[in-house]
């Protein structure tokens, strides 16, 4: 490592600990003999998340025994005995203090576009927890472990600026508003929400316009919207027209429906012939739904899937937490969620690494998140060396 490589290091390190190790103080031993620190628990962490592993293998790898290492079963016992409710104050603190240190920088100034979604990582339980989640058959399981979160998507940074772990009977509408209102506190300027058709609610609805906030969002097909898509493809019908969602409860939402033909890619097209069918008409057509004011239908048409576009931001993102999420077999609840914080954590700490733009010696302009987290284990793996 030559000393521009050292100093960016240490100053990424740095930075981590000022702000993360007085949040998981709390998490460290108070005994008067107790032989490790928040430090520790910070540079395991790390190094779990540096490797993509468990955290016996990971704790190998720092020579434990030379370099005073904790055990992996210590380290998760540290995290386990906290409860679920406990560990997720100190995570959202941790998640906050970072989006905080971002917002320090200048760069969140303005009005955002936020997407909101749902990660789900696959969990192989065999007695189902009350903390987990189900839906559809994936990865070989039907349970899983559930964030909703939002993330910014407009602009050239897009931080992760809140998130809520969600379990099976929780009201989703409860967290869209609980995740628009921490961004909002912590200082980002919320404008329009992206939301995929999970979101397709009433209750949902109702509470991104109680937030004052723009959305647009894709419908789930009914008989109702199949119609209108025919009346616009035959030409007898207008694209961009006023429309009410009812649910069981007889409440309902107005919002204006925007009709978008799509591109009917050519695997579909041959597809449908060989089967000797036409194309359906949701084939051809999507629908959102959005409360953004009409001036021009035209106009309207051409905004809504452009601007919709950008929430495959957030699926890119779930993309890159994979690439440094340390993984654990622990059943506890406490000990996954502060995995999970932490892997948001580093993953803005990257971001803010670019906006100071901290020296970078790499073939690439912008350093890989795997090649910043690399650095931050160096610095951590080197401060523990034996003399």
């Amino acid at each position: 490592m030559n000393n521009t490589q050292k100093k960016f290091s240490e100053t990424a390190y740095n930075r981590i600990c000022e702000v993360t190790l007085p949040i998981i103080n709390s998490l460290a031993s108070s005994a008067p003999n107790a032989k490790y620190t928040a430090q520790d628990i910070l540079d395991v962490a790390l190094t779990m998340s540096h490797d993509k592993s468990y955290a016996a293998p990971a704790i190998r790898a720092m020579k434990r025994r030379q370099a005073n290492v904790m055990t992996g079963q210590r380290f998760l016992q540290l995290l386990g005995s906290r409860t679920s409710d406990d560990m997720l104050e100190v995570s959202l603190d941790m998640l906050e203090a970072a989006v905080k240190a971002m917002v320090d920088t200048g760069k969140l100034g303005g009005s955002h576009t936020v997407a909101i979604d749902v990660h789900l990582k696959p969990r192989y339980d065999k007695n189902k927890n009350p903390d987990l989640k189900g839906g559809q058959r994936k990865s070989g399981t039907n349970i899983f472990e559930g964030h909703m979160t939002a993330q910014v998507v407009s602009g050239k940074f897009h931080p992760t600026v809140s998130a809520y772990p969600i379990a099976d009977g929780e009201p989703q509408a409860h967290f869209v508003g609980g995740l628009i209102e921490n961004a909002r506190r912590l200082g980002v300027n919320i404008d329009t929400v992206l939301m995929d058709r999970g979101f397709n609610a009433v209750a949902v609805i109702r509470e991104v316009e109680v937030q004052g906030v723009h959305y647009i969002m894709p419908l789930i097909g009914n008989q109702k919207l199949y119609e209108i898509m025919k009346e616009v493809d035959r030409g007898t019908g207008p694209a961009v027209r006023p429309y009410t969602m009812t649910n069981k409860k007889c409440e309902s939402v107005t919002g204006t429906l925007v009709i978008v033909r799509k591109k009917v890619n050519r695997r579909d097209k041959r597809k449908k012939r060989k089967q000797n069918k036409p194309l359906e008409i949701q084939d051809k057509y999507v629908a959102f739904l959005t409360n953004i004011d009409v001036y021009k239908p035209t106009e309207l048409l051409k905004y809504i899937p452009k601007e919709y576009r950008a929430r495959w931001i957030i699926e890119t993102g779930y993309r890159s937490l994979e690439e440094i999420s340390a993984r654990t077999k622990s059943p506890k609840t406490s000990a996954r969620l502060f995995l999970f914080y932490f892997s948001l954590l580093l993953t803005i700490f990257w971001l803010i690494c670019q906006i100071t733009q901290m020296p970078y010696w790499g073939p690439t302009p912008v350093m890989p998140l795997t090649d910043y987290v690399d650095c931050i284990y160096i610095c951590a793996k080197e401060g523990r060396s034996p003399p």
